[in-house]
């Protein structure tokens, strides 16, 4: 057989090969490029068949897709590892704007369209506020602390939920804020030997059966409890614990 004749036959063949296999991959590039007419060389003629019989031999582990169908359509996704098929089955209508698509299970059954509104939704929002519907079970819950050296401090909406230490050897004031919602609890430690004055903040006010305004001393633990907040700008505080 004539060299000159060696490419095409090869390229014949592997492209036989490559059709006959449902596992070779979709797109072989070959090395080297021979024109029509050129003298065969054996190293540039044994490149691109190693490289097509590369392809005919290491398929392309990339998933399978499948596209079919219309008024929601199927999409197959074939993990390499995995024995069958997983059925990925569009809804054959669409969802809502905000609305995520979630698994159906899988086989023939379809996926479906979850809404995540702003009230009993089945999602809850992972960067918001949640209302929660039912019976919720949780573990155990540990709250968080955080800690403040400075003689003055005026509260945050992120220290509802949370104890806040105040270190300072000096005497601290400690300022309420109007915004806070209703429920919201916050716990005041004193650390230092400086006592934590509590202030009404502009728009607060605040209420204790003991007329308690700053903590009794070393250790003393004062809790504030938003009751009512009307209009959200005007925070009532109960003011409870090691007070003085």
């Amino acid at each position: 057989m004539a060299w000159s004749r060696i490419p095409g036959f090869v390229f014949l063949v592997a492209c036989l090969a490559l059709a006959g296999s449902s596992t070779a991959r979709a797109a072989c590039g070959l090395p080297n490029t021979i024109t029509n007419g050129s003298v065969a060389d054996a190293t540039p003629v044994m490149g691109d068949f190693n490289a097509l019989l590369d392809c005919i031999q290491n398929p392309d582990p990339s998933p399978n897709k499948q596209f079919s169908g219309l008024g929601g359509g199927i999409i197959t996704m074939q993990n390499p590892s995995a024995a069958t098929d997983y059925n990925f089955n569009l809804p054959a209508t669409s969802g809502n704007s905000g609305d995520v698509l979630t698994s159906g299970g899988g086989g023939s059954t379809a996926e479906t369209w979850t809404s995540t509104g702003t009230l009993g939704h089945t999602l809850p929002y992972l960067d918001g506020s949640n209302t929660w519907s039912g019976t919720q079970t949780f573990g155990p819950v540990v709250g968080t602390i955080s800690t403040q050296t400075g003689t003055s401090y005026t509260l945050a909406a992120a220290d509802c939920g949370t104890t806040i230490r105040f270190t300072s050897n000096s005497p601290v004031t400690l300022t309420t804020l109007n915004s806070l919602p209703p429920g919201c609890s916050v716990a005041v430690e004193q650390v230092g030997s400086g006592q934590v004055t509590i202030a009404a903040g502009a728009g607060t006010t605040q209420h204790s059966p003991h007329n308690y305004t700053k903590t009794y001393g070393l250790y003393a633990i004062l809790g504030l409890f938003v009751d009512l907040n009307t209009g959200g700008a005007a925070a009532e505080f109960i003011v409870s614990g090691d007070g003085a």
